[in-house]
């Protein structure tokens, strides 16, 4: 696969309010870079409340505990 895209990852620490806040930054960061593929990598616990986000292409739900301690 010759995949000439963009590739962003966005990691985003922190609780789900944290995410929320984000959220105006990822549809920004969409805007500007439309073809791009976007992944975020955040925690499980909280992650799943941009499942439906379609600023992402695909999301990344790491142990919390692992990416919070620096494990990953």
């Amino acid at each position: 696969m010759n995949d000439s895209r963009e590739r962003i990852l966005a990691v985003k620490l922190g609780a789900m309010g944290d995410l929320v806040i984000a959220s105006s930054f990822f549809h920004n960061l969409r805007r500007l870079f439309p073809k791009a593929e976007i992944v975020l990598l955040t925690g499980k616990t909280y992650g799943r409340v941009m499942e439906n986000n379609k600023d992402f292409d695909r999301l990344i739900l790491a142990d919390d505990f692992l990416l919070y301690r620096g494990s990953l």
